[in-house]
């Protein structure tokens, strides 16, 4: 405990800090508990020092934790994973806020199964903005001068929008693997730019929220506008 309680509060202190660099408040700021292969008692851990989101990448790990917590009622839990439409079902059934929304389908399979237990869901368009083969989400690399790309993005948002029982809150995006500052510092400003782009266009959107930064750059990702950063490793070294 000792050991983690260490952990939770350099967090904290690297939070406050990059707040304080760009005249933020640290309340806007949702720490995400990354638990994927963690123990039920590591999480329990994480809950008594005042963490209350979790995230989880694989639906049957989700449901197992989600069921032996569920008297836990001030964990929210966060699906951060690749979507698979068969675990769809599942995912909607056991999460709060679903963070890797890549595609209309996926979207509606969400809406409908969000209808089906009597729920709303909360979530995040993915947005490829790096341009990687690799990672899943929107094609959005160079979007600001590419206006057919962003025409295209914002017809799919208007379909995703008109869906019931889900609602869109922000963007979520990753980084590429490097300890390049200056290329993260631009990923992570082009996603913040794209969102106040979109919330421009009077299409009745409020993309308030962006899910970008994890362990090893969600300082960088704090100053440029993240709301909710994902850590993990940091947190359970």
């Amino acid at each position: 405990m000792n050991r983690y309680k260490a952990n939770v509060d350099e967090v904290i202190e690297k939070i406050d800090k990059s707040c304080s660099k760009v005249d933020r408040n640290p309340a806007d700021i949702k720490l995400i508990c990354v638990s994927k292969t963690k123990s039920i008692e590591d999480i329990v851990k994480m809950v008594d020092l005042g963490i209350s989101h979790f995230g989880e990448n694989r639906s049957n790990e989700l449901n197992e934790k989600r069921s032996v917590l569920q008297t836990y009622q001030n964990i929210t839990w966060n699906y951060i994973g690749h979507l698979q439409s068969s675990q769809i079902k599942e995912i909607v059934n056991y999460s709060s806020i679903i963070h890797s929304i890549d595609n209309f389908r996926n979207a509606s399979l969400i809406s409908r199964y969000a209808k089906h237990f009597g729920k709303n869901v909360q979530g995040f368009l993915q947005v490829n903005i790096s341009g990687e083969e690799t990672k899943s989400g929107f094609n959005l690399f160079m979007w600001n001068k590419n206006p057919v790309l962003l025409d295209n993005f914002v017809v799919q948002i208007q379909e995703i929008e008109k869906l019931n029982n889900l609602r869109i809150i922000g963007l979520m995006t990753m980084a590429p693997n490097t300890t390049e500052v200056y290329l993260l510092r631009q990923i992570f400003h082009e996603t913040k730019q794209l969102a106040n782009h979109l919330n421009s266009l009077n299409l009745g959107l409020d993309y308030k929220e962006l899910s970008m930064g994890m362990s090893n750059d969600y300082e960088i990702a704090i100053e440029e506008g993240a709301t909710y950063v994902r850590i993990g490793s940091t947190l359970f070294k």
